[in-house]
């Protein structure tokens, strides 16, 4: 039944899927489609799924296929932005990866997205790459975020991610690497745990790569200036700033909530006020217990 727990976790964002996508999403390793395919309709004839048209889904609401449709053709029409910017993104000091995460990098976008990005530093450098980037937005973006969220930031010592979930694998698992080819394969081996929660996920995603682009003269001129003890300390004033900034605006978080949606380290930056993390995989672990009810199946979740 672990089509079931597939169907349950994407059922969260509504949004139904194609039975390659179930295959990929799998918990469990399946390499034969046909097996795949036999038990699909097993469920569909049994009306613990439905189908509609190519896509399946635990509803059988017309309306959803249409909300993927016209999401998954507002995602092709921003995509070019989305390399736009992942170009601009590259060419910041110290940034060494530039990955799509977030719904676009599983090719849906509506007018409530935004173009979330995941970005690999230097080591000590990562707060002073963060602070460019994020003034950048403010004085020409006008702090506009849509098509610019820059809410994931790691460095390349640290790339083994400390929250492993069934949340967290599936959105490493879905970053589309626009830039740092070897940085993003360095970042998948460093996180084997999450073939436990999705073994079949990795797909093409080699395909989007491209070879590091050639440092342009501000990029070189910056990491120049910024090396040594002087980046050293401004690195960690940057780091202190934005912390002492976040712990005000954000008191009314919990402890321990604060330290996973806010997390301020020299090594990693995590910025969801939203605490998206928490919110999917509550409603993902109500789904799989209401299937466990209703069908009074086991859906364990690793």
């Amino acid at each position: 039944m672990s089509i079931l727990r597939a169907l349950a976790y994407f059922d969260v964002f509504k949004y139904p899927l194609t039975q390659p996508e179930i295959g990929r999403f799998l918990p469990v390793v399946e390499k034969d489609p046909a097996r795949l395919d036999a038990v699909l309709q097993q469920l569909v004839v049994s009306g613990k799924v439905h189908k509609i048209g190519a896509y399946y889904s635990l509803h059988g609401d017309p309306a959803l296929v249409a909300r993927r449709e016209k999401g998954n053709a507002m995602a092709a029409s921003v995509m070019p932005v989305a390399l736009r910017r992942a170009r601009l993104i590259t060419a910041f000091p110290f940034v060494e990866c530039v990955c799509l995460s977030g719904s676009l990098s599983k090719n849906y976008f509506d007018r409530d997205a935004d173009v979330d990005f995941f970005i690999v530093t230097r080591p000590g450098r990562l707060w002073i790459a963060r602070t460019l980037l994020i003034a950048f937005k403010k004085v020409f973006l006008l702090n506009s975020y849509k098509y610019f969220c820059l809410n994931y930031f790691i460095d390349t010592d640290h790339l083994r991610i400390e929250e492993q979930n069934h949340f967290t694998a599936t959105e490493l698992a879905t970053l589309m690497p626009l830039s740092g080819a070897e940085v993003y394969r360095r970042l998948m081996d460093a996180n084997p745990w999450m073939h436990a929660h999705l073994p079949n996920a990795l797909s093409a995603a080699e395909a989007t790569l491209s070879d590091p682009a050639r440092k342009g003269w501000w990029k070189r001129m910056g990491e120049y200036l910024l090396k040594g003890a002087f980046g050293d300390f401004l690195d960690h004033r940057f780091m202190r700033i934005t912390m002492r900034v976040w712990e005000k605006k954000f008191s009314h978080f919990k402890t321990e909530d604060f330290q996973v949606a806010m997390k301020s380290r020299r090594y990693v930056s995590k910025h969801h006020p939203q605490h998206f993390q928490k919110r999917v995989l509550g409603r993902f672990m109500a789904r799989v217990k209401k299937l466990e009810q209703d069908l009074a199946i086991p859906l364990e979740i690793p």
